[in-house]
């Protein structure tokens, strides 16, 4: 199931990188995020996966469409990418993965045994508990930038 979701995300960031609309990207990236704190969900690190639901998923996407419907330029550019460098930049991830995975095939061995997964989960959040009070105030004065931004707009129309 987690390496479902880590290819869910490569995927998901993928369309983010080549669609051309600006919402559809940013909806991209709000489904990376999700995946993201699924992830976290997995490996045993809830407090972690909240947050990053809340303000990846969540308060960053509420913030980059509200951007987006203030300044209300829908115009597309002209170039479009080239399926070139698309299938360029693949095999050359590829090529540079199987490279690290064969200079450390006993590192790789280890960490994929399923005792291990558990763990992983300690160490993200366990062990990063002091940027718990940071992410919080992240997410307050977004709110709060949000409340402000809406207000100025409302006083403006009458």
């Amino acid at each position: 199931m987690i390496y479902l979701v880590i290819g869910l995300m490569i995927l998901f960031a993928l369309f983010a990188v080549v669609l051309h609309d600006v919402l559809m990207s940013v909806l991209s990236l709000a489904v990376v995020s999700t995946l993201l704190s699924i992830l976290f969900f997995q490996l045993g690190a809830p407090v972690a996966g909240v947050l990053e639901l809340s303000v990846g998923a969540g308060l960053i996407t509420v913030l980059i469409v509200l951007t987006i419907s203030f300044i209300q330029e829908r115009r597309e550019q002209g170039r479009k990418p080239k399926a070139v460098w698309v299938v360029f930049s693949v095999i050359i991830s590829a090529a540079l993965a199987y490279i690290l995975y064969m200079l450390a095939p006993r590192a790789s061995s280890v960490a994929l045994l399923p005792a291990r997964w558990s763990e992983v989960g300690e160490i993200l959040w366990k062990t990063r508990s002091f940027d718990l009070f940071p992410q919080a105030l992240v997410v307050l004065s977004a709110a709060f930038g949000i409340l402000a931004l809406l207000r100025s707009g409302k006083g403006e129309e009458k």
